[in-house]
């Protein structure tokens, strides 16, 4: 089955509309806080520690720190997880780039009205700094609806109606990019305590890592990486780059 992500930087707002397509289609609905309370539980860690990836303070050159990259690395492996299970509704701002890549996955976006609140201002600052995107662009989704001009049982039928489009049934080939991004964010997980700046691509069993600390230099730090990424399930072929150039040419290219 398909799944809904509805991303507004007004909480509240939000979660008013996800709560209300979850009940109409009978999915799960997991809203940013229980996905933080999820990955707490599920990777042993405290929540005020997952919480801290959201502080809009702090950022180091425009980006997050080590420790809160970690954090992040862990909630989008959990949202990997529940995206598989199907029938979710997720109300949050985090893993633009695994919607994106998912069909099946419709993505909503809820304005509001004219009055911003000051959480809402925090997540638009925390989202260009992370993803480097404008949170409120609509090209990044599927459906844009504005709660200024359309009430709550019109945008719940809207979203309702959409979803039933054949462009949201799963197929094939969106499973297995679902499976692909998975793995990925697994590796990711493993890895990006020792190398925080980790970007992995995966496909088929096959996957490609890229960390700075992976040049050539350092050989015997690469074949370590390769031996604990390749025990992992699923996977089949590591091969590393510490060259981002070389990385985007080789795993973009055979993956596209």
């Amino acid at each position: 089955m398909s799944s809904i992500a509805i991303v507004s930087a007004e909480e509240a707002l939000g979660r008013e509309i996800g709560l209300a397509v979850a009940s109409e289609l009978d999915y799960r609905l997991v809203t940013l806080k229980e996905l933080l309370a999820l990955t707490a539980h599920d990777q042993g860690l405290p929540a005020v520690q997952l919480e801290e990836v959201f502080r809009t303070g702090g950022f180091w050159r425009g980006r997050l720190t080590k420790k809160r990259l970690c954090g992040l690395a862990r909630l989008e492996e959990q949202l990997c997880r529940l995206v598989s299970a199907d029938r979710l509704v997720f109300v949050g701002y985090v893993g633009p780039e695994l919607f994106s890549q998912i069909s099946h996955v419709l993505r909503v976006l809820i304005l509001g009205g004219k009055e911003k609140s000051r959480e809402g201002e925090a997540a638009r600052k925390w989202f260009r700094a992370v993803y480097g995107r404008d949170l409120e662009d609509a090209r990044q989704y599927d459906l844009t609806v504005n709660r200024g001009t359309i009430e709550k049982a019109e945008a719940v039928r809207i979203i309702r109606d959409t979803l039933r489009h054949h462009k949201f049934s799963p197929m094939t080939y969106s499973r297995q990019c679902l499976v692909n991004l998975e793995l990925s964010s697994r590796v990711k997980t493993l890895l990006v305590d020792a190398f925080p700046d980790v970007s992995v691509k995966a496909h088929d069993g096959s996957v490609w890592v890229y960390s700075a600390a992976l040049n050539r230099g350092r050989q015997q730090t690469a074949a370590e990486v390769k031996q604990k990424v390749l025990g992992l399930e699923g996977v089949r072929y590591v091969e590393v780059y510490g060259s981002r150039k070389r990385f985007d040419e080789v795993a973009c290219g055979q993956i596209r």
